[in-house]
């Protein structure tokens, strides 16, 4: 009786397949090369049988199947294609065409569904926030090394103390460390400019700190597998509950409502009316003067403005830095070796009672041929008596026996070839390229295609999502030869940190027209704070305790799994 059926169905089946693989051939036709696609889950059983983490996943078959620095991978609906290398990712990315981020159903309720924000906006809205933005924050500082430099180093010492005292009231100095432990710290350096006051990292009630603990619930909520409603969007209207959309949601409106607190007090308080002395105040002075404009023209800044623009700041300027810091610890932490190299290095420029600055990273050697003379004669002249003594070929063969034995120890100190100047902390930029290379904080960098366009023969259809993923462009052993160990003389050409390989191989603040506006800043911060810690702390392992997870978190930044670290002052 059932024969009949059975058979109808299995022919159905067989046709089905039939027709999906035709489908699948056509549709792939002129497209980047990628593995072959399932109904309705696209790629996702061939990422999860890679590997169990996904963007490992990912990786593995962007090494198998790419081609030109390009793999097609379908995730359910989402038709993506991953940038493989640094060179496809500023070929692709500076396009117009590629302009969008808007990728992800939670980006679009975080933005409210609007074209807002500098991090996700896009068009002359886009333009003029950003420009605004940047001209504004310079007006208070932001471009004024000397006074970033100094509240940098201020945050530095206040955290290290919390450290010390953190240390001294646990059992054995062993304190646990999340991803964003430096969240407050970090984003201190501007919120200053924003607010015009600072945060406390202890007072649980003030606005930031609120903002700050649903952001962190936003960001965890948020990565390639926790909202299946990104890959099939109809999820949300069917079961938002169970997709996970509603939490998506709701977090996007709590950190909405918390902005627009810090609107309203501002507002109330009418200070900007009379004088502007923070971001914000500027703000809404011009959102005052673009009331006055006629009904139909354009405005820029409203008050749906000034709360994604909020937004943008605070977590762009709370979750990378904080944890590239926290990254730093760790791996620290579990490599001694490289941190006393670094702690030499950093004690040869500051001196034993000195604080680290910008111009210890900055300025260069003063070592030239009347350096080397001082060194081989005890004369600063040519014109010295002692100087005469001492022939080219004598002064030749000096030189060379000063440049290898400078050379030879141990990639501390640069080659310094007479007449030639180099930065006089070389393995601690090395360091700090290689903890951006390693920590891979911003793992995924989304782009949506706007127009159909074509590159290197491939079709790149509208919709499209462009996938860079820094751990593809961090991880390549092919770049790295070992990516997995931890090892900054990668960066060491010479005895000087190669700044052209690291830019060449690396994008950890992404680039072109939407890289982070903060990224000086970023740097600056990272660089003070790690050097201040390390060279006033020892950060190690506690003993009889598993090794700390190396592998990073995913979210809507790549964090740190939290870890247990002993903390000595240094003597």
């Amino acid at each position: 009786m059932f024969e009949p059926l059975v058979n109808e169905g299995i022919f159905i089946a067989v046709i089905a397949v039939i027709t999906w693989i035709i489908w699948d051939y056509l549709d792939s036709k002129n497209q980047p090369p990628g593995p072959s696609r399932f109904p309705f889950f696209g790629n996702l059983f061939q990422v999860a049988i890679a590997d169990p983490i996904p963007y490992i996943g990912l990786y593995k078959i962007c090494k198998r199947y790419g081609k030109h620095g390009l793999t097609r991978i379908q995730l359910g609906f989402i038709n993506a294609v991953f940038l493989n290398d640094v060179q496809t990712m500023k070929d692709l990315i500076n396009r117009e065409e590629t302009f969008s981020r808007e990728f992800a159903e939670e980006i679009k309720a975080r933005n409210m569904n609007k074209n807002l924000g500098i991090l996700i906006g896009v068009g002359h809205p886009w333009k003029e926030m950003r420009r605004f933005t940047l001209k504004t924050l310079k007006n208070f500082g932001f471009s004024k090394r000397s006074v970033m430099g100094n509240v940098m180093s201020s945050e530095a010492n206040l955290i290290q103390d919390e450290l010390i005292q953190m240390s001294k009231s646990s059992k054995d100095g062993t304190i646990r460390i999340v991803g964003d432990f430096f969240a407050v710290s970090t984003l201190n350096i501007v919120l200053w400019m924003v607010t015009g006051k600072r945060c406390d990292r202890n007072d649980k009630n003030s606005v930031v700190n609120r903002f700050l603990v649903v952001g962190r619930k936003f960001s965890q909520s948020f990565s390639m597998i926790s909202g299946l409603y990104n890959y099939w969007p109809f999820l949300k209207n069917i079961c938002p509950q169970l997709c996970g959309f509603t939490q998506a949601q709701q977090l996007s409106t709590e950190m909405q409502d918390i902005a627009r607190e810090m609107l309203y007090e501002a507002r109330a308080s009418g200070n900007y009316k009379t004088s502007q002395n923070c971001f914000i105040d500027e703000f809404l002075a011009q959102i005052d003067e673009e009331e006055k404009k006629r009904d139909g023209e354009e405005r820029f800044f409203t008050d749906d403005q000034f709360i994604i623009i909020i937004m943008d700041l605070i977590q762009a300027g709370s979750d990378t830095t904080s944890g590239s810091l926290a990254f730093g610890i760790l791996l620290l932490a579990s490599h001694p070796t490289v941190q006393e190299k670094l702690v030499q290095e950093i004690i040869r420029v500051v001196g034993l009672q000195g604080v680290p600055c910008l111009e210890d990273r900055d300025k260069l050697n003063e070592v030239s041929t009347v350096g080397l003379l001082f060194c081989v004669t005890g004369s600063k002249s040519s014109s010295d008596p002692e100087y005469g003594s001492l022939s080219k070929v004598n002064f030749l063969v000096m030189l060379a026996i000063f440049n290898r034995k400078k050379a030879e120890d141990e990639n501390r100190l640069p080659n310094l070839e007479a007449g030639v100047e180099h930065p006089r902390m070389p393995y601690t930029q090395a360091v700090i390229a290689e903890t951006l290379r390693y920590a891979r904080t911003v793992m995924l960098l989304p782009r949506n295609v706007l127009k159909d366009f074509w590159y290197q023969g491939f079709h790149f259809k509208k919709g499209t999502t462009l996938m860079m993923c820094a751990h593809t462009i961090n991880m390549d052993e092919d770049v790295w030869g070992d990516p997995d160990n931890f090892r900054p003389e990668r960066f060491i050409k010479d005895g000087s940190f190669n700044k052209e390989f690291a830019d060449e191989n690396t994008l950890p603040f992404g680039t072109g027209r939407r890289s982070c506006i903060g990224e000086g800043i970023a740097r600056d911060a990272l660089f003070i704070m790690l050097t201040t810690l390390i060279r006033n702390l020892d950060f190690s392992l506690p003993e009889g305790r598993p090794k700390p997870s190396l592998i990073p978190v995913l979210g809507f930044s790549a964090l740190a799994a939290p870890f247990d670290v002993v903390i000595n002052p240094r003597k």
